[in-house]
This record gives structure tokens, C-alpha cells and sequence, in this order.
């Protein structure tokens, strides 16, 4: 062998044999390692009947490219909301609308006149009615009456005192008494609540008496002339019929 072969080629070849022994050494390693491993596919859990839509296991792959992203302002499904069974709708009955058809009234039917409460005229101012109960006029007379109440006006007016007497066994309750004036025009007074109105009120004892004072403004002139007083106890009692002058 020449000197060259030996300083050059020995040295060279022994580079090339230990790049082998590396590469016979290293490379079965990592194809032992780069062996291909099987992809494992995320799991992703079905929405059973009784769980939300919207569930999904944490491991769930994200969207493939290119698929729709829901909108933005789509609100997430309450983890509280009742869900719904697809494909379910409510069978209960809805009940049909109901109507009652009144029938048509024509110009010929005929409609039944009520029957007018009943009237007790009095005999000098008084009347005793057969429940017991005695009414009578105690005073009429003319004042200047000042308005009060709204729609009032001021002016002459007859006032009228009324006095009622509890003959019978039980107590009378005057809450639904009524006392109204009719001049002799047949027109009515109109009721003020100015001084000194003072109307029959509360309860009235077996044997005992209560008295009201009534204030009616009349047209000009009608306080000359006669009036009559209609006075009402309770709501089916009969109406009292005073006809009277004021002084």
C-alpha cells in the first residue's frame, strides 16, 4: 500500500464503516417509533331523550373546516331547560269555542211592563204602613241654600223634615231610605246636601223614632205651589205620597 492510501484512505474508510454501524444502530430505533400509532377518533355523546341538545363530551372534535359556525347572538340551551322530545307534540284536547246564540229581537215582540213599585198615599201628611211603620211631614218650609256638592246650585229651596216611627217588633235599618220631591209641574226637585240636610240614617229600634231633614232646589216659583214628597223606607217597602205646601 502507498503512504497516500494509508494517511488518506484508511481514516476515510474507517469514517464510513462507524456512519454504518451508526445507521444500522439508530435507524431500527426509530422505525420502532415512527411506526405509524391509530389515530383515536373523539368520542362524541349522543343526546339521549332526556338530555339537552346542546350536551357534547369535552372530547368532541372541532368543526371541520368549511362547516357554518352557529350565529353569534344564538343563545345556548339553558343546562336547566326542560327538554323536548323530538318529533313530540302536546295531544291534549283543545276544547272547541262554545257560543250561546241569543235570538234576534224584532218591533213586534212585546216586552212586559214592570210593575210599579207600590204607593201609600198619606192622609194629613202621614201614612202607617202594614209593616208597622209610621211616616209623616213634620215641617216644610223655604230657605236660601247654599251649594255644597258638585252639580249643586245655590238658591231657594224647600226644605222638608220627615219623621219616621218603628212600630213593629224588629229593628229597621234606614240605609237604603229614599226621600225625593215632585213640584206640581211634575218635575223634580233637585237634592242638595247644603245646610241643614240631615237624611234618615241608621238603625232604628222597636218603639223608637228617627227623623231627617231633606233639602230640594226648585224652579222659581214652584215654592208657592204644592209639591209632594215621595218617601221610600227600604228597597220593598211601599213609597209614601206627601203632597204639601211650604210656609
Amino acid at each position: 500500500m502507498s503512504r497516500s492510501f494509508i494517511k488518506f484512505g484508511l481514516p476515510a474508510c474507517a469514517v464510513v464503516a462507524l456512519l454504518v454501524i451508526t445507521l444500522l444502530v439508530v435507524q431500527p430505533g426509530r422505525s420502532l417509533d415512527a411506526t405509524p400509532r391509530p389515530t383515536t377518533q373523539p368520542t362524541v355523546t349522543t343526546p339521549s331523550s332526556g338530555s339537552p341538545s346542546s350536551a357534547a363530551s369535552p372530547s368532541a372534535s372541532p368543526s371541520a373546516p368549511g362547516s357554518a359556525d352557529p350565529a353569534p347572538d344564538e343563545e345556548e340551551a339553558s343546562p336547566d331547560a326542560e327538554p323536548e322530545t323530538p318529533g313530540t307534540a302536546s295531544t291534549a284536547p283543545v276544547p272547541a269555542p262554545t257560543s250561546e246564540t241569543v235570538p234576534a229581537g224584532t218591533v213586534d215582540d212585546v216586552v212586559e211592563a214592570r210593575e210599579p213599585a207600590p204607593t201609600e198615599p198619606a192622609e194629613d201628611g202621614e201614612a202607617e204602613l202594614e209593616d208597622g211603620i209610621t211616616i209623616r211631614l213634620q215641617e216644610a218650609r223655604i230657605e236660601t241654600v247654599e251649594a255644597v256638592g258638585p252639580g249643586e246650585t245655590s238658591g231657594i229651596s224647600v226644605v222638608a223634615v220627615v219623621e219616621l216611627e218603628n212600630n213593629s217588633a224588629e229593628e229597621l235599618d234606614l240605609g237604603s231610605a229614599v226621600v225625593r220631591l215632585v213640584d206640581a209641574d211634575d218635575r223634580a226637585g233637585d237634592p242638595g246636601t247644603g245646610a241643614p240636610y240631615a237624611p234618615l240614617e241608621g238603625v232604628v229600634a222597636p218603639d223608637g223614632t228617627a227623623r231627617g231633614t231633606y233639602v230640594f232646589r226648585v224652579s222659581p216659583g214652584a215654592e208657592e205651589d204644592p209639591f209632594t214628597l215621595l218617601v221610600t223606607h227600604s228597597a220593598d217597602a211601599s213609597t209614601v205620597l206627601i203632597t204639601a205646601e211650604a210656609a
